[in-house]
């Protein structure tokens, strides 16, 4: 009797803790990993709001959703790395429009659109390239992961005028190409983790980057200068496989949606724009480099080459949105003044 007392009350305990005695503990909730792979190594600046985002998704998803990087270029070639994307090979990439115009050419176009990415959003910009390269590669365009600051070439010997570029050597990406060829520069493509042996050894006279990274690079140790005006706007783009991103929880796929969003248009440009000063300052004070200002006739001139050239070669690479994108830019697009 008391025995079965005592299983009664046992009984009656558990249901008031909401289980049954054999009911065993709840396991815990795997997260969803999503991922990653950068173009650059793990310490490039380009990488910044990836790891910004990676924080930020684990603690708002409490642990439920979550960035796991893979590596950089020595994964997968930067210029190969969306067709491994769009293969689903893993579900994120950081990466340039210059590395994949072969699927989508009109990608570099973004790097012609200045100004804020907010008022890029605001526009219709990005949500307009996302649809692009979904349509073309089969991914989405999650954000822009870079911004406030432009590109630049730099050089082994001083550049002091246009005519110094005629007969130059330029490492270059394809959409650099234009540019370089209407200096009268003879464009050479090449990996960014090439530049400093080809420098070094003198196969490139010099090569055009990003205002930002050099340093990262230890590029500076190989140029002696950085030209000035910068031209364009380093537009770095966060990516992920299409169907990867179908298959997120619609409470997943608006927390990463408007996580990036916050991030591109909240923290990337005032992280740059410091990034940018402290570059622009070490590379003189602690490096003794040469940051060289064009005249004022040449520096209109070159930056206008600039955008004039390769909207001339580009539109015609997309017979069905090139001449719609050089139309949604010119709010945008100016060659003068220089918004950095």
């Amino acid at each position: 009797m008391r025995k079965a007392v005592l299983v009664h009350l046992f009984v009656l305990l558990a249901v008031m803790l909401g289980r049954t005695p054999a009911q065993p503990a709840a396991a815990p909730v795997k997260p969803v990993l999503i991922t990653a792979v950068t173009s650059w190594f793990k310490d490039y600046p380009s990488n910044d709001a990836v790891w910004e985002l990676q924080q930020q998704l684990e603690r708002k998803s409490g642990g439920s959703l979550k960035i796991d990087w893979k590596g950089g270029p020595e994964i997968v070639s930067p210029f190969e790395a969306v067709d491994a994307l769009s293969r689903g090979v893993f579900h994120m990439l950081n990466t340039s429009g210059a590395y994949y115009t072969q699927l989508v050419p009109e990608v570099v176009f973004l790097d012609y659109f200045d100004g804020p990415i907010k008022a890029l959003r605001a526009a219709g910009v990005i949500d307009f390239f996302d649809k692009i390269n979904q349509e073309k590669a089969g991914v989405k365009l999650l954000g822009v992961v870079r911004g406030a600051s432009g590109y630049a070439l730099y050089t082994r010997k001083p550049v002091t005028k246009l005519e110094d570029f005629k007969g130059l050597k330029i490492r270059a990406t394809p959409t650099y190409v234009p540019l370089i060829k209407a200096l009268g520069a003879s464009p050479v493509t090449m990996r960014p983790g090439d530049i400093y042996t080809a420098m070094e050894r003198g196969v490139v006279d010099g090569f055009a980057f990003p205002e930002v990274g050099t340093m990262d690079l230890k590029l500076h140790e190989v140029y002696c200068c950085m030209i000035r005006p910068p031209f364009w706007t380093g537009r770095t783009v966060l990516l992920m496989n299409l169907q990867a991103f179908q298959k997120l929880s619609p409470e997943h796929q608006k927390l990463l949606t408007d996580t990036m969003r916050n991030i591109d248009e909240q923290w990337v440009e005032p992280h740059f724009k410091k990034l940018l000063e402290i570059e622009l300052r070490e590379l003189v004070t602690k490096h003794g480099r040469k940051i060289i200002d064009l005249p004022e006739a040449d520096a209109r001139r070159y930056r206008e080459i600039a955008y004039t050239e390769n909207w001339k070669e580009f539109v015609p690479t997309s017979p069905k949105y090139g001449e719609q994108i050089k139309k949604l830019a010119e709010p945008f697009s100016k060659a003068w003044p220089p918004s950095y």
